[in-house]
């Protein structure tokens, strides 16, 4: 039997040829492990930008909200609460000040007692004001006083000049009533603000009503028993202010009485009823009210005299 010999593999030439192409296969392999570790370094390199790019701006675009919030003020909601709860109570005593105007002007109510009505809701009003004071609801006293005055002292206004419910002496005598009350909730309470606005809204009717009534006697007396009363408030609460209002109302009440005094000819027909002894009597009681006070003020209590003193001594004993 002959002999046929080993496959090529089995030569030197066949197995350099397999070690060669072995050889190409594991550099091929090798070559692509190459490019997927160059592939894999260039996506966490990627990915190490994006993080350290993120980690760069965010302390650049984080703060800016807050930064832009500074100096804002966010209101706290439990006293926008208050707020809206407070203006809504404004309104409910509004609405009862004009449902009681409405059956007024409907007829529904006679025209007395809608005046009378309406003075006693103002009224009670404020005493509501003095309460919620007590109770270190200052906010409240401050509104509902507010209210109180809102309705009273215009209704004083229509009462005399178009329901013609009140003489001048008994609008006079009104307005001082509601004066002292609200005066006596801000003393009380010590609500400067109130009394503020109490004391400027009582001159600037009494002024109108002075005018539209032509009673200058009348709202001088008024004007008289309120500035000295005012003075000597602010004597133990020190409102040092209210005290200039009322003496240049008071002052200037005088002044129009010595005015119409020394008209020609009489004072004119629109003040038929004045009475020139009466102006002399009321001339005179500006002085004494003022400069006792001040006396008293000075020698009982042995106090220096101060600006308002002096000024206010001048006039008053010139009028006189």
């Amino acid at each position: 039997m002959a002999f046929q010999g080993k496959p090529d593999s089995a030569t030197p030439e066949g197995s350099s040829a397999s070690l060669a192409r072995l050889e190409g296969r594991l550099e091929e392999t090798v070559a692509l492990l190459r490019r997927l570790e160059a592939r894999v370094e260039a996506l966490e390199g990627t990915s190490e930008m994006g993080t350290s790019s993120s980690q760069v701006t965010l302390p650049h675009t984080e703060p800016e909200p807050s930064g832009l919030l500074e100096g804002v003020s966010i209101p706290d909601p439990a006293s926008a609460t208050l707020i809206l709860g407070l203006l809504g109570q404004v309104f409910l005593v509004l609405a009862g000040a004009f449902f009681i105007r409405a059956l007024t002007d409907g007829g529904k109510l006679p025209s007395s007692a809608g005046v009378f009505i309406g003075l006693a809701y103002a009224a009670a009003w404020a005493l509501v004001a003095d309460r919620a004071g007590k109770s270190g609801k200052s906010p409240a006293a401050v509104l509902f006083s507010l209210s109180s005055a809102g309705i009273a002292f215009p209704l004083i206004w229509e009462a005399t000049t178009k329901f013609a419910v009140f003489s001048p002496a008994g609008a006079a005598a009104a307005i001082l009533s509601m004066a002292s009350l609200l005066m006596a909730v801000a003393w009380r309470r010590e609500l400067h603000s109130i009394a503020w606005v109490v004391i400027l809204t009582t001159l600037a009717t009494g002024f109108a009503l002075m005018v539209a009534t032509s009673a200058v006697q009348t709202f001088t007396t008024a004007f008289l028993v309120l500035g000295p009363a005012v003075l000597w408030l602010t004597y133990g609460r020190r409102w040092r202010g209210l005290r200039w209002p009322t003496a240049l109302a008071a002052d200037a009440s005088v002044l129009i009485l010595g005015t119409l005094v020394a008209w020609p000819g009489g004072p004119p027909e629109t003040y038929r009823g004045f009475s020139a002894p009466f102006a002399f009597v009321q001339s005179l009681g500006l002085l004494v009210l003022y400069l006792g006070s001040f006396l008293l003020r000075t020698l009982q209590r042995n106090r220096a005299v101060i600006l308002f003193e002096g000024i206010q001594t001048c006039p008053s004993g010139w009028r006189a």
